[in-house]
């Protein structure tokens, strides 16, 4: 095979980079100055007490029984619960670093990441179209989308947007999935799709496995988007050797899909409460 030119920094090349970094800068500085981290996500006090107390209180739980906040979403019948990953991620950072679990899910996830981004969506479309201007032009696309869709819909404001959802706002690991580690995955899948390498195939995953314990969404969007990716490689050109290509990305999808399954079918559900506050009871003390 012919040797590929060594890549090198040309005033050529300068404005295109100049473009991403600022599609950094500009993510970074919207993300830090305005208040859009704190809106809606009130029940985040609810993590960030189970993230505490696995990483203070590893392995101890009160009575033998799961924590009460826990508890308080079995009772309303909160599903979220069955797929926790993100509280056991947020609580391995408060153990290994330190840091309360306040501190990382309100205030230090966005400026320690948010601005990586604009650099992510640009590796990524490179890996797809190997030019650079259309990875620069999709960097600064993403930040200029968020901006546009940056507030809440105004007929349904509980309803968050995309700009927040997946480009400024990120103190939920539901969005530091969409926005981080969903493209890192397509950028894996990618570069396994073009040299079919093993090691590529594991970084896959890897990388799919951290989707789904950290939450279920981004892993189900990766799976359906690289599912319908193989199809259609497929369809572009079928043979049994495009076949036995593909199967082996395939079979990787299937044992991801595997994991929000064992998660939801080993809820702890009502049982796990060991108070039940009926309405008869509270209807007595209102009484």
């Amino acid at each position: 095979p012919v040797a590929e030119t060594p890549w090198r920094l040309t005033w050529a090349r300068a404005p295109l980079y100049a473009l991403v970094a600022l599609a950094c800068i500009i993510t970074l500085f919207v993300s830090s100055t305005g208040r859009y981290r704190f809106w809606g996500f009130e029940d985040q006090t609810l993590f960030i007490s189970l993230a505490d107390w696995l990483a203070n209180n590893p392995g101890e739980f009160p009575d033998g029984l799961p924590l009460r906040t826990r508890q308080v979403d079995n009772l309303l019948r909160d599903t979220r619960q069955d797929t926790d990953g993100w509280t056991y991620s947020q609580a391995a950072w408060s153990w290994s670093s330190g840091v309360p679990a306040r501190d990382i899910i309100w205030y230090d996830l966005n400026p320690l990441l948010v601005w990586t981004a604009p650099l992510i969506l640009f590796a990524l479309a490179y890996e797809l179209t190997q030019r650079e201007t259309a990875a620069a032009f999709s960097a600064a696309g993403l930040v200029f989308a968020g901006l546009l869709a940056l507030d809440n819909i105004v007929y349904y404001p509980p309803y968050t947007t995309y700009g927040r959802f997946a480009v400024f706002q990120i103190n939920s690991l539901r969005q530091l999935a969409i926005t981080i580690m969903l493209p890192l995955a397509w950028l894996a899948a990618a570069a396994y799709l073009r040299s079919l390498r093993r090691a590529d195939l594991l970084l896959v995953l890897l990388i799919g496995l951290a989707l789904a314990m950290v939450h279920p969404i981004p892993v189900m969007l990766f799976q359906m988007s690289v599912g319908a990716l193989l199809v259609v490689r497929w369809l572009a050109h079928p043979s049994r050797e495009r076949l036995r290509q593909l199967v082996p990305l395939l079979v990787v999808l299937v044992l991801l899909l595997a994991l929000p399954f064992i998660q939801r079918l080993n809820r702890s559900g009502l049982n796990a409460a060991d108070t039940l506050v009926t309405g008869a009871v509270l209807a007595d003390d209102s009484g």
